[in-house]
C-alpha cells in the first residue's frame, strides 16, 4: 500500500495532481460526472502542484485498500466498531460499518432549514455556535407534527433533496413563536431525524465522528451529545482536516472509476449490485 502524505498540504497537492492527470481538472472547476451525480468546484480546496510523481501512487493507494485497511485506518482514529460517520451538512446523511457491512443514507434536514432561517430572518449564513438556538426552547409538539414525514418510516436507502421540508418549515415559521423558540425546534428536529435513523441499523453503533458544517455547531453538538449518550469523535480530536473532504471524495471516486472499481453499492444507493461508472471529460 501507497505511504500516507506527510501533511494535509502533501495531500491536497497529491488530489490536485491525482485531477489533473486523469483529465478531471481545469483552472477553475473540477468535475467528475457519475450519471446524475456531480461534484464541483474541487479547486478551491486544491492548491496548484506541478510535480506529477505523487498521481497514481494515490491513486494506487485507494486502489489497493481492502475490508482489513479499512478496518485498520478505522482502528487508527480509534472509531470503535460498530461505528458511523455523521455528515451533517444541508441534508444529514451517515455512514455504518461494522468490519463487514457497509450502509448510508440521508437522515434528515441538516443544517438546511436552520440556515434558511437565519437568512431569513437574521441575514447570516448560519447560526454561529447555534448561539440563537440556544437561547430559545424547543416546542416538541412541532417536533412531532414534523416527524410524521414519511421519510422517516422509510428503510435505507434512502435520499432528500434540500427542499424536501418546505412544507414543515413554512407551517412553523408562520406562527407566532419567538424567532429563538424557531430556532431551538428546528435544531431539535435535526437532532431527533438523526437519533432516530439509528434504528435503521443493523448493530447498535459504539462509537461515531461527526463531520460537516454541523460538528461545528456548539449546541447542535451538546444536544446531539445527550440524545445519542455515545462516544463522539470531532476533527480536532483526530487531527483530521474536514476541509478537504469534498476534494478528497473527488480523487476517491475517480480513482475507482479510472479502475473499473464499484463505487455505489445495494446498501448505500439502493442498485441492484455494486456499480463503478462515471465519465472521464478532458480539458482542451
Amino acid at each position: 500500500m501507497a505511504n500516507y502524505p506527510n501533511t494535509y498540504e502533501d495531500y491536497a497537492n497529491e488530489l490536485h495532481c491525482v485531477l489533473h492527470d486523469i483529465n478531471l481538472y481545469n483552472e477553475t472547476t473540477a468535475m467528475y460526472e457519475s450519471k446524475d451525480y456531480c461534484v464541483k468546484r474541487v479547486n478551491q480546496f486544491c492548491k496548484p502542484f506541478n510535480n506529477n510523481n505523487w498521481c497514481w501512487q494515490f491513486v494506487e493507494f485507494w486502489h489497493r485498500l481492502d475490508k482489513r485497511e479499512k478496518f485498520e485506518l478505522l482502528e487508527s482514529l480509534k472509531l470503535e466498531l460498530p461505528c458511523c460517520v455523521l455528515n451533517i451538512g444541508g441534508i444529514s446523511n451517515l455512514t455504518y460499518w461494522d468490519g463487514n457491512e457497509l450502509i448510508g443514507f440521508d437522515t434528515g434536514p441538516g443544517n438546511a432549514l436552520m440556515d434558511d432561517y437565519m437568512s431569513n430572518i437574521f441575514k447570516q449564513n448560519f447560526d454561529i455556535d447555534g448561539s440563537i438556538a440556544a437561547k430559545g426552547k424547543p416546542i416538541e409538539e412541532e417536533i412531532k407534527k414534523m416527524l410524521q414525514h414519511n421519510f422517516f418510516r422509510t428503510p435505507p436507502p434512502k435520499s432528500l433533496d434540500r427542499q424536501e421540508f418546505s412544507l414543515e418549515y413554512n407551517e412553523l415559521v408562520n406562527k407566532k413563536y419567538s424567532v429563538h423558540d424557531v430556532m431551538a425546534t428546528l435544531a431539535e428536529f435535526t437532532i431527533e431525524t438523526i437519533v432516530t435513523s439509528l434504528k435503521f441499523l443493523p448493530k447498535k453503533i459504539k462509537s461515531i465522528l461527526v463531520t460537516g458544517g454541523g460538528c461545528r455547531n456548539v449546541y447542535l453538538m451538546k444536544r446531539l451529545k445527550d440524545k445519542l449518550k455515545l462516544k463522539i469523535y470531532k476533527e480536532t480530536q483526530l487531527g483530521i482536516n474536514f476541509d478537504y473532504i469534498e476534494a478528497e471524495l473527488i480523487a476517491y471516486l475517480s480513482a475507482r472509476s479510472v479502475y473499473g472499481l464499484p463505487f455505489t453499492f445495494p446498501t448505500t444507493t439502493g442498485v441492484t449490485e455494486p456499480l463503478s461508472g462515471g465519465k472521464l471529460f478532458k480539458h482542451s
